[in-house]
C-alpha cells in the first residue's frame, strides 16, 4: 500500500496561482492536461474547475493524522492491513480514512 512515494501539489486547498509553478515544466504540462480534460467534460461544475487545475475538485483530505483501511481485503488473510498515517499522506479511492483515530 505504501511502497512508492508520490508528490502532489496540495496545500489544504490553497495554491495561489498556476504561474507560481512555471519553473516545473512537467508539472505545468500535467496541469494543462487536467485543465483540458475538465474543459472537455459535459458537466458544467467540472468545466468551472478548469480554472483551478492545481486543486482537487473534491477535498476529502483530513486535517489530522488518520487510520487508513483498505476498501477491499482478501478473506485469506489472517489480518486486515491498516496503518496510522500522517495528514500529509493522500489516500486514493481504494482506502477509507478514519481521522483522529486512536488505538482503542
Amino acid at each position: 500500500m505504501f511502497d512508492r512515494k508520490r508528490k502532489f501539489l496540495y496545500e489544504n486547498g490553497l495554491v495561489s496561482k498556476v504561474s507560481t509553478i512555471n519553473p516545473y515544466l512537467l508539472i505545468l504540462k500535467r496541469l494543462k492536461l487536467v485543465q483540458s480534460s475538465r474543459l472537455s467534460s459535459k458537466k458544467a461544475a467540472t468545466q468551472k474547475w478548469a480554472k483551478k487545475p492545481e486543486l482537487f475538485t473534491e477535498d476529502r483530505q483530513p486535517n489530522s493524522d488518520y487510520l487508513i483501511v483498505p476498501v477491499v481485503s482478501s478473506g485469506q488473510r489472517r489480518y486486515i492491513p491498516m496503518a496510522f498515517v500522517s495528514k500529509e499522506v493522500i489516500a486514493n479511492t481504494n482506502a477509507q480514512m478514519i481521522p483522529n483515530a486512536g488505538l482503542y
